[in-house]
């Protein structure tokens, strides 16, 4: 049997962990064997000793929200004052503007319509407060981002959400995006 390399995901947390675990690691996985670090519970010490080893023993992709800063280039340059650690800028994607926006992304109107969900301007560039806004009457943000999951359509996905088009198309190869 052929080892698959392995790809550690550092993801900021749980929100992240999921929608990764739940549609994206199963695509990875034809060519890596993959794991998560949530690092924003972790000390700068353990974060830049798991940052060494994964580039050591495979690979790694950084992800981490854009939230308000206004480029790429910015968001990678405090990332990398922040951990003592040279982030390699090909393994660090930056989510505009929050993970939310990816789990709305993939959803038609129609369908958040029908659960009652009250429709947002750009599902590119949402925050958690807007997704919060977005809920549906009687369901919390989690149950509202598992039920997402239930109905995501990534090649719908990649339309509507610029960085998640990027992510899919630089780390997956999936050409339908």
């Amino acid at each position: 049997m052929i080892s698959k390399k392995r790809l550690t995901i550092f993801v900021e947390g749980v929100d992240d962990q999921r929608f990764f675990q739940r549609l994206l690691k199963p695509l990875l996985e034809q060519k890596y064997s993959v794991r998560f670090v949530k690092y924003a519970q972790l000390t700068k010490k353990r974060v830049v000793g798991h940052l060494r080893s994964a580039d050591r023993t495979g690979d790694y992709i950084f992800v981490r929200d854009l939230d308000w800063v206004p480029c790429y280039s910015g968001r990678f340059d405090s990332i990398n004052r922040q951990y003592p650690f040279e982030l390699n800028r090909r393994r660090f994607v930056g989510v505009k503007y929050e993970i939310e926006s990816w789990y709305l992304a993939g959803v038609t109107t129609s369908w958040l319509k029908e659960v009652g969900a009250s429709l947002i301007d750009s599902k590119n560039y949402a925050t958690k407060e807007q997704f919060e806004r977005v809920c549906p009457p009687g369901m919390t943000p989690t149950e509202f981002m598992i039920s997402l999951l239930d109905q995501f359509d990534l090649q719908l996905g990649c339309r509507n959400n610029e960085s998640l088009r990027y992510f899919v198309r630089r780390f997956l190869d999936y050409q339908r995006c």
